[in-house]
């Protein structure tokens, strides 16, 4: 009967092209015909349905919004399932379609659909790819979307240096957060830092000074988190240690300043600062 009935309000459009009323009962007809299908947990359907009104009526919030909720119910119910390639393909076909259908990216059902993309790869463990799909929503303020690319790129960066990966997942975090405050979480400082003191280690270790200097001044370190005074040790001692012998005492004494005042209180930090040393 929903089919019949929208036909006949396209046929009632072409006539009357104009017309408000026909045009707000075709977007209602697609929204009462989606929540009936998905009240019946019949998602696929749901989709197809929001799709073929998504690429009538783009501009459609509600239809937007449906389609987006008709999306992530069907995704979770796969994924419920265990069948994580099928919530995968449903969750990028939706994607996919809805991206063509709009000029700029900063659409919020582009975002809402990116995140459903993100979701599945994210619990398949393929979190750098999530990561993508994740920082696609930044734009929108949506802290879900920041939240969620931190926990992405934490877990890439665990993986990264437990294989030897340290000064790439350090490059990798650093490139994402010069995109600004819209993709800063503490979880992301955190593992930033965490691959930072990590990649400098390996490069002294290999006798680069001068490279892992410049790894751990990529940032200032008032971006240290203080959530976490053993990472911010291991971070200032190995800024101290390195910074002294490649820049001198004034450059050591002058970066170190610049750490939070909660954490210069400790008396580690106040032994990393004995640790710059003499200046060149």
């Amino acid at each position: 009967k929903f089919k019949k009935a929208l036909e006949v309000l396209r046929r009632g459009l072409e006539a009357i092209p104009n017309s408000y009323y026909l045009q707000h009962n075709r977007v209602a007809l697609y929204t009462k015909w989606s929540v009936h299908l998905m009240n019946r947990q019949e998602y696929r359907e749901a989709c197809s349905v929001l799709l073929t009104g998504l690429l009538e009526l783009p501009e459609e919030a509600m239809i937007q919004n449906n389609y987006h909720a008709a999306v992530q119910h069907y995704v979770k119910a796969l994924m419920e399932e265990g069948n994580f390639d099928k919530a995968l393909e449903v969750a990028q076909f939706a994607y996919a379609q809805a991206s063509k259908l709009y000029r700029s990216p900063k659409k919020r059902v582009l975002a809402d659909l990116a995140f459903q993309v993100g979701w599945v790869l994210f619990h398949q463990k393929r979190f750098l790819e999530a990561a993508k799909f994740f920082e696609a929503g930044t734009w929108t303020g949506d802290p879900l979307f920041a939240r969620n690319l931190g926990a992405s790129l934490s877990n890439y960066a665990n993986s990264a240096v437990q294989d030897d990966n340290a000064l790439q997942a350090h490059t990798v975090l650093a490139n994402t957060l010069k995109k600004g405050p819209e993709v800063e979480t503490d979880t992301l400082w955190r593992a930033y830092w965490y691959a930072t003191a990590k990649a400098s280690g390996t490069l002294v270790e290999e006798g680069f000074q001068r490279k892992a200097t410049k790894v751990l001044t990529r940032f200032s370190l008032d971006k240290l988190p203080t959530t976490d005074p053993a990472l911010a040790q291991h971070v200032v001692s190995a800024f101290a240690r390195t910074t002294s012998k490649t820049e001198g005492k004034s450059a050591c004494l002058s970066g170190l300043a610049k750490a939070p005042l909660a954490l210069q209180d400790n008396s580690w930090f106040k032994e990393a600062t004995t640790a710059c040393g003499d200046d060149r």
